[in-house]
C-alpha cells in the first residue's frame, strides 16, 4: 500500500483538487493502523470512525494515543491504547490539580521536549519528556518553583493539543460527582471524630467505584477518578 506510486499520486490529485498550485511543503504519510494486531480496513468491517470513538472516549486520550507511535511507525489500535494515553493524561492532570493555585505565565516549553519535535516530530519521545516532567524528581524540584513546572508543563502540552481542560473538569466531572464528594466529606468527619471504621468504610466504597482519596496534611483530602472507570 505504501509504495511507488501512491503517495506520487495522492500528491498530483490533492494538488489538482486545489488548482494544481502548491499547498504544503511538506508531506507526511503516517504507519499503517491496525485494529487488534489486524490491518484496519473497510472489507475487514474493523474500521472505528472518530465520532465514534468520541462517544466513548475523550478527545485528548484519543489525540494522545494516536501520538504515542512515531509517524512512520505502525500503531496498533485497541482499548488498552486508548486507557494507556488516558492514565498518562491522569497522571499530567493530576500534577496541574495539585498546583492548580499557582498563577502560570506565557513561556516556551523546554529546550528538551522541543528537541524531540525536531527529530524528525518523534512524538513517542515527546511524551517521555512530559512524563519526566511530573516525575517524583521533577515534583520535588516543581515544588521550588511551581509556576515554571506548571507553566513549562501547559507549553508543551499546548504544542501537542492535549492539557486544554481544566485539571477539575479533567479528573472529577461524571453525573454523580456531587455524590463523590458527599462521600469524600463524610469520610472526613469520620475521620475528625477519629471514627476510623466508618472512615474506612466509606474508602471501601469509594475504592469499590474506582475512586482514588488522597489525603493531605492540614488540607482537604482531593479525590479522582480512575481511567477506566470513565470509558
Amino acid at each position: 500500500d505504501l509504495i511507488f506510486p501512491h503517495h506520487e499520486n495522492e500528491l498530483a490529485q490533492s494538488s489538482c483538487a486545489h488548482g494544481g498550485a502548491t499547498f504544503a511543503q511538506v508531506w507526511m504519510h503516517n504507519g499503517f493502523l491496525t485494529m487488534n494486531k489486524e490491518k484496519m480496513a473497510k472489507s475487514v468491517g474493523n474500521v472505528v470512525a472518530i465520532h465514534e470513538l468520541l462517544e466513548k472516549y475523550r478527545g485528548e486520550a484519543i489525540r494522545l494515543a494516536l501520538l504515542s507511535a512515531h509517524y512512520r511507525q505502525p500503531l496498533d489500535w485497541s482499548d488498552e491504547t486508548i486507557l494507556q494515553a488516558w492514565r498518562r493524561l491522569d497522571n499530567l492532570y493530576d500534577f496541574l490539580d495539585s498546583i492548580e493555585n499557582v498563577k502560570s505565565t506565557e513561556v516556551d516549553p523546554p529546550t528538551a521536549f522541543t528537541k524531540t519535535l525536531m527529530d524528525d516530530l518523534n512524538t513517542p519521545k515527546a511524551l517521555a519528556v512530559l512524563s519526566d516532567m511530573v516525575g517524583p524528581s521533577a515534583v520535588k524540584l516543581a515544588s521550588q518553583n511551581p509556576a515554571k513546572a506548571k507553566s513549562e508543563l501547559q507549553a508543551a502540552g499546548k504544542l501537542l493539543g492535549i492539557l486544554q481542560e481544566k485539571p477539575d473538569t479533567w479528573l472529577r466531572a461524571g453525573p454523580d460527582r456531587d455524590e463523590i464528594q458527599a462521600l469524600v466529606d463524610e469520610r472526613e468527619r469520620a475521620r475528625s471524630t477519629k471514627n476510623f471504621s466508618k472512615a474506612d468504610e466509606i474508602r471501601s466504597m469509594l475504592t469499590d467505584r474506582k475512586i482514588e482519596v488522597r489525603d493531605r496534611l492540614g488540607s482537604p483530602p482531593r479525590w479522582l477518578r480512575r481511567a477506566a472507570t470513565r470509558v
